[in-house]
């Protein structure tokens, strides 16, 4: 089977038979489900990250004419909660060694109207997180308005950073259970305070939030049933393998089409994909709960098999990130040659992030990021290429990958 990097890479028999119980059941008991470090905390399950996110923002009250901190080099989901309630996002640029947000860069950009940093764990590698804290609380001593700090952990799950797990620094985190996530319920989200008195606002905002609709719950319970059969005929058989426009056409890639056609699978975000939280906020359904569970109870399985992957990318490239980190990030000369270099090898590899807000391609004007403002950023979009750490990958599948990159390298 190929290696891929994106699509339910952490979904095993064992979950999809789960899958196959779950979609021929009415209803299901709703269960209590806690992350790891935080099984003291009030958990609130939303169907997206942006969902959370969006939730998170009203109930800090956070709104209209406000500004909310965020770096550059991040997905359209954290930029559309904000344009959602109309509040201004203010990009940071990043450090070029860990791709996340530059602490330097975060002082120069804080004014009066500042209410809030996101602060993203990119990779799973974590931020400067309490050099950030401490600023942020000198600066608040002397506001009407608390700038508060809001931990995205979409990409980290059962991480530590000095005997504290990530998402419990700021005063609020959120999660992401998306199809390319730690974990995978397909769309997913989860809310942890670690602030009481904004537990009670959070519980406010979350009552008002309505159940996933039925026919998405069964959109999430198929999807990696659907993608674990086009993994297995990805590369073949041929399709149409007699014809000069399609003899690179395998089954596999007519899947994906006829099954986005059909609206049986979706891509993670599109240019024009900023709806509306009427459309996009919802609880996550019970179904899916008892599928995040399957996999949080394996979780520690699955972090030590990322961290052994990325030691032996680090080593081989000589290159000085450790950790469970959900993608190995390098950059090289010419990211789409190196790809197709690695599909030669039935390797998948990824582009987070290939424009300062993605998905490439999308009007930056619609989401406020002015080209010349984040050059770190903007220099690493155009070189950066996603090496797979998930489940599929063997020790001896990390020295092919190796292989072929290290002579791009930058």
């Amino acid at each position: 089977m190929p290696v891929f990097i994106s699509s339910i890479p952490t979904i095993e028999e064992d979950d999809l038979k789960l899958c196959k119980e779950l979609l021929s059941k009415n209803d299901v008991d709703d269960i209590d489900v806690k992350l790891s470090g935080f099984e003291d905390k009030k958990h609130f399950y939303t169907n997206t990250g942006r969902a959370s996110l969006y939730t998170i923002l009203k109930a800090l009250e956070i709104t209209k004419g406000d500004e909310v901190i965020i770096q550059s080099f991040t997905c359209m989901a954290v930029v559309v909660p904000l344009k959602w309630l109309d509040i201004k996002p203010v990009y940071a640029d990043i450090d070029q060694d860990t791709y996340n947000i530059s602490f330097e860069s975060i002082k120069n950009r804080i004014t009066d109207k500042t209410r809030a940093v996101i602060i993203q764990h990119t990779f799973g590698i974590p931020a400067q997180l309490e050099k950030i804290k401490e600023y942020i609380d000198e600066v608040n001593k002397d506001r009407d308005k608390k700038i508060y700090l809001i931990e995205d952990c979409a990409h980290c799950l059962n991480i530590k950073k000095e005997d504290k797990y990530l998402g419990s620094f700021g005063d609020v985190s959120f999660f992401s259970f998306g199809q390319d996530k730690v974990v995978s319920t397909t769309q997913g989200g989860c809310i942890v305070s670690n602030n009481e008195k904004l537990e009670k606002k959070m519980e406010e905002v979350y009552k008002n939030i309505p159940n996933m609709p039925a026919r998405t719950v069964k959109y999430n319970l198929r999807y990696p049933l659907l993608w674990n059969f086009i993994k297995k005929v990805y590369y073949k058989p041929k399709f149409l393998a007699n014809s000069k426009y399609f003899s690179k056409f395998t089954f596999g890639k007519f899947l994906i089409i006829l099954f986005r056609f059909l609206g049986l699978i979706k891509s993670q975000a599109s240019i024009n994909d900023f709806g509306s939280p009427q459309k996009g906020v919802f609880k996550l359904s019970c179904k899916q709960k008892h599928l995040l569970k399957n996999q949080l109870d394996k979780i520690e399985r699955l972090s030590k098999h990322r961290e052994k992957i990325t030691d032996k990318y680090s080593r081989l490239l000589d290159l000085d990130l450790h950790g469970s980190l959900i993608r190995y990030p390098i950059l090289v000369d010419y990211p789409d040659l190196v790809k197709s270099k690695l599909q030669k090898i039935k390797v998948i590899a990824g582009n987070w992030y290939n424009y300062p807000v993605i998905p490439r391609g999308i009007d930056l004007d619609k989401v406020e990021y002015t080209i010349g403002t984040c050059p770190n950023t903007e220099y690493i979009v155009e070189h950066i290429l996603n090496l797979p750490t998930g489940l599929e990958v063997t020790g001896k599948e990390a020295e092919k990958i190796v292989h072929i990159v290290k002579s791009h390298l930058i």
